[in-house]
């Protein structure tokens, strides 16, 4: 049968996510409006951002691969 879970989505701005993720030891790489890497306008309310792990922290050596991506659409 169909089973229903109970989720919910979090809506954050570029601005809160980057927060997010430097206190998760992450720093931003880059940000673009789409998938295709347009160049990003935060006036159409969209992003696709990556980050690497923050080379300040011990455990961030040798990384050459994005730790983290997200894409959020308004």
């Amino acid at each position: 049968g169909v089973r229903l879970r109970p989720w919910s989505i979090r809506w954050a701005s570029p601005d809160q996510l980057d927060s997010m993720a430097t206190a998760a030891g992450l720093t931003l790489e880059s940000r673009w409006d789409d998938m295709a890497r347009t160049t990003y306008d935060e006036q159409h309310g969209r992003h696709v951002s990556t980050y690497r792990k923050s080379e300040s922290r011990p455990d961030a050596a040798n990384h050459s691969e994005p730790e983290c991506r997200g894409a959020a659409d308004a």
